[in-house]
């Protein structure tokens, strides 16, 4: 397991309990390191959309814990945020709650000739991605995927709903 990995896993298993506590869902963790300081994003969601509001009170309650625990080596800046509208699908729950989706998955080694793959999201079978990308339905191991995200189907008229095609 890698140093990213490792930190990762930390820092999941002190932010699980208190997403559980505040009903949100983690929806990706990312750790851009610099020369004198880190940038440690935290991407938080719940069923209908979350406030700024929520972000705020998440991020003061999960900052002082993450300090206590010394992850970070040195200076870090903790950002927390909304996944935005062509969010980043990463955990076997969400490749099945986006079921029906349009989606974006670049790999790492190819999938049938294919390092990125676009269609539409069927869920998982197994430990495996499927994917229709026209008549054919791919499946990606998950440790292939580098990442995948849904696609916002900015044409479609919505009514203030997000659509991601379908």
């Amino acid at each position: 397991m890698g140093r990213e990995t490792h930190t990762i896993r930390q820092i999941e298993r002190l932010i699980l309990p208190v997403l559980a506590e505040f009903n949100f869902q983690l929806v990706d963790i990312e750790i851009v390191r610099g020369k004198y300081r880190s940038i440690l994003r935290i991407y938080i969601d719940k069923l209908g959309g979350i406030t700024v509001d929520e972000l705020a009170a998440f991020n003061h309650r999960i900052g002082d814990s993450i300090d206590a625990e010394d992850i970070f080596e040195r200076a870090y800046t903790l950002e927390v945020s909304s996944p935005g509208l062509n969010r980043r699908v990463r955990y076997p729950v969400d490749f099945n709650q986006f079921s029906g989706k349009q989606i974006r998955v670049k790999t790492h080694r190819k999938v049938d000739g294919f390092n990125q793959i676009i269609g539409t999201l069927l869920g998982m079978q197994g430990d495996a991605v499927a994917v229709k990308k026209g008549e054919k339905t791919i499946l990606i191991e998950l440790d292939n995927i580098d990442h995948a995200n849904l696609i916002y189907d900015w044409g479609k008229s919505n009514e203030g709903e997000k659509s991601y095609g379908k």
